[in-house]
């Protein structure tokens, strides 16, 4: 007997991710149906920020569900199952775009950096400031090598702890910390030449 999915919204939101899969499992595809519907658009969004294309980034979501349906059997649930996707996730993105990809998509995140213009009255200055400072981020992510840049993504943008960024990547605790920590450093030193060079821009443009 199948399982009927989705009676109720309420119910719908109590249904477990190890509860859908068994459902796929037994036969019934909407399980994974739902698993689609509930990840798909947070994976595109990290797989944009890894390639900067969109539509890169659905084709490696579509190839990562196919993946994933396939070897379903394969979950044993000692790590999330969005985990367990983002890591075939991240071997579709290699196969697809190699490992020199550049990132033009990612928001700003490092607090250092910013300004605290917090004021809900912004002057357009201080809006167009704050634009070039995001703008700057940028720039130095897609500086960075594609290591960094991936743990970046995970920690700042996908929320993943630490323990589930060391499934997603195979790699131990103390390998996440040391690898974050030289990513964030990596990106901090970018920005100071992004800086320096925005500076020297700017009084090479200046009437003499």
């Amino acid at each position: 007997m199948k399982c009927m999915l989705n009676p109720t919204a309420q119910e719908q939101q109590t249904v477990s991710d190890r509860e859908l899969i068994d459902i796929a499992l037994s036969g019934d595809e909407s399980g994974f149906g739902e698993l689609v519907q509930r990840y798909e658009c947070r994976l595109i969004h990290s797989m944009l920020r890894n390639v900067g294309c969109r539509a890169t980034a659905e084709d490696i979501v579509q190839e990562t569900f196919l993946k994933a349906f396939r070897f379903l059997r394969s979950f044993r649930g000692e790590s999330g199952f969005y985990t367990w996707i983002h890591r075939i996730a991240l071997n579709c993105r290699r196969g697809k775009v190699g490992m020199k990809n550049n990132t033009r998509s990612l928001d700003s995140f490092i607090n250092t950096h910013q300004s605290a213009r917090t004021s809900q009255r912004e002057s357009p200055t201080a809006v167009a400031e704050r634009h070039e400072d995001r703008e700057q981020v940028h720039q130095a992510l897609a500086r960075l090598s594609a290591h960094h840049r991936t743990i970046l993504t995970l920690r700042e943008f996908d929320g993943l702890d630490y323990q589930a960024i060391a499934d997603t990547l195979h790699v131990g605790m103390g390998t996440v910390r040391s690898r974050l920590s030289r990513a964030r450093n990596e990106l901090r030193r970018e920005l100071a030449k992004i800086d320096c060079e925005s500076n020297l821009t700017a009084k090479s443009r200046k009437p003499r």
